[in-house]
């Protein structure tokens, strides 16, 4: 039986403390991922009933929407639906590589390219389809297939084979079956039985969801960075850092984000770790007449494929709770969307590559191939998330180091700047320059060797610092894992 989302009683007569447990089916549990077969292939069970449009109402509800209380069972179903995302992309993903990175042309057509990366779009049906690409498929992938995120210790004593063999700890607590450790070991056959049928695109998650008329979309490429930075830029477990990641995006319009429930948060283990329901409502601008809205369930953190490699995922799939209707009274139309980004090691020392795919609707009168243009733009931005884990660094760097900065003496000591060492010019030609000092070793620095940032003050304002290259570099240097961890919230 599928999970009921419909609460006992409307949140205006109920405070979260008040409000009481909703009564939800029991769900199976198969297998570690949370899902089984049945779950997967049981005809009541449609996805896509999460999405659907026009049937909520927004009279006697609170806006902006309070956070949820939900109960065991609905968050084991929203961590069984992520997981099974993620899965299916991560499947995509490698499909893809095997293929060697081919694209058929006569299926998908170029949206964006920027930099050295490429946003596709699916074509029409009325075009002539060639051999069914392996990245294509939208078939759902047996939970088995994917594991759930390992802990991955920071001390050189625990090695890759201990976390693989559950002498380190997942985070999850779930102890590596018999099947599993097979397959750890090279195990093809395991494998090769883990993927279901691929001729059954009724059994897909993501199939599902996408609501009628909406191309999927795929993106692909390479950028600068590390896996760890990739899951810190990812990470965004509080409003605070959820605003200030949508800030990163120049083009965005967001207006504000909630986080309605968190299922799983950051922890010392996994520090990019988080799951979670969040609204976010969204401007309206010259190519949108109307302002936007989206209920969407969240996931980060680390994962490992088929073979054993460590890779980073982000997921945001729409989803629909009755406590959170469609605010049309607010003149909000609500977007329903997917995207799943997979970041794993590239060829080439401090580069990743990335692939993500999904879909996007904007609802309204607003054209498909509009919406889906701004999508495969918002795909893209994996490289400006990454450069947001330099910034998190950066900031990090300064709180830490702020009272380990050197005397005003100590400074003079460099008599030009303290980078490229070029002497100060003297004369009228002094007025001219725009050296300054850095914030953090408090050098003198050349305009050259000067690198400004903003960094966030709070949610709302950045301020723009000074550094100089020197110090810049460290701070890139720094390790993801460790600053994460040096960043968790106080409990």
């Amino acid at each position: 039986m599928r999970p009921s989302y419909k609460p006992v009683e409307s949140l205006t007569t109920h405070t979260p403390s008040q409000r009481p447990e909703r009564s939800v089916a029991p769900l199976q549990r198969g297998n570690h991922l949370g899902l089984d077969q049945s779950f997967l292939t049981h005809s009541s069970l449609d996805f896509r009933t999460t999405m659907r449009f026009g049937h909520s109402w927004d009279a006697g509800y609170v806006f902006p929407p309070p956070r949820l209380v939900l109960s065991r069972t609905d968050m084991e179903h929203y961590e069984s639906i992520a997981d099974q995302l993620v899965a299916e992309t991560l499947q995509a993903s490698e499909g893809f590589i095997a293929d060697r990175r081919s694209v058929d042309l006569d299926r998908w057509k170029v949206v964006i390219q920027k930099e050295r990366m490429t946003a596709y779009r699916s074509r029409g049906t009325q075009r002539k389809r060639g051999r069914r690409d392996r990245f294509d498929t939208e078939e759902a992938v047996e939970s088995s297939f994917v594991h759930r995120p390992k802990l991955y210790s920071i001390d050189s004593s625990s090695t890759f084979g201990d976390l693989m063999m559950g002498r380190g700890h997942s985070h999850l607590a779930g102890e590596m079956s018999q099947d599993e450790s097979s397959m750890v070991h090279g195990d093809s056959e395991y494998y090769e039985n883990s993927r279901i049928d691929l001729e059954a695109p009724e059994q897909s998650v993501l199939g599902k969801s996408r609501p009628p008329n909406t191309p999927m979309i795929f993106g692909c490429g390479v950028v600068s960075g590390s896996v760890d930075d990739a899951g810190l830029g990812f990470l965004a477990d509080t409003e605070d850092r959820s605003i200030m990641r949508a800030a990163t995006n120049k083009d965005g319009n967001t207006k504000d984000i909630r986080i309605l429930a968190q299922i799983r948060g950051p922890t010392r283990e996994d520090p990019f770790r988080f799951l979670g329901i969040k609204w976010t409502s969204h401007f309206s601008t010259k190519a949108v007449d109307k302002p936007r809205d989206v209920v969407s369930l969240e996931s980060t953190g680390l994962t490992l494929d088929s073979s054993g490699q460590r890779v980073c995922y982000f997921l945001s799939h729409s989803v629909e709770i009755e406590e959170v209707p469609e605010y049309r009274k607010r003149g909000l139309v609500r977007l329903r969307m997917s995207s799943c980004r997979i970041v794993r090691p590239y060829i080439t020392q401090g580069e990743v590559e990335v692939y993500c795919r999904g879909f996007c609707n904007a609802g309204g009168l607003f054209r498909i191939r509009k919406s889906t243009q701004l999508f495969c733009e918002s795909l893209l931005d994996t490289a400006q998330l990454v450069e947001e884990s330099y910034l998190k660094k950066l900031a990090w760097f300064v709180h830490a180091y702020a009272r380990r900065i050197n005397t005003d003496k100590e400074a003079e000591k460099h008599v030009g700047c303290a980078c490229c060492h070029k002497l100060p010019t003297k004369g009228f030609k002094k007025l001219l320059e725009n050296n300054t000092t850095c914030f953090l070793c408090r050098c003198n620095v050349c305009k050259k060797c000067t690198v400004k940032k903003q960094l966030p003050i709070d949610s709302t304002s950045t301020k723009s610092i000074d550094f100089c290259s020197t110090c810049y570099v460290k701070a890139k240097k720094l390790s993801a894992w460790k600053v994460a961890v040096a960043t968790l919230p106080r409990v």
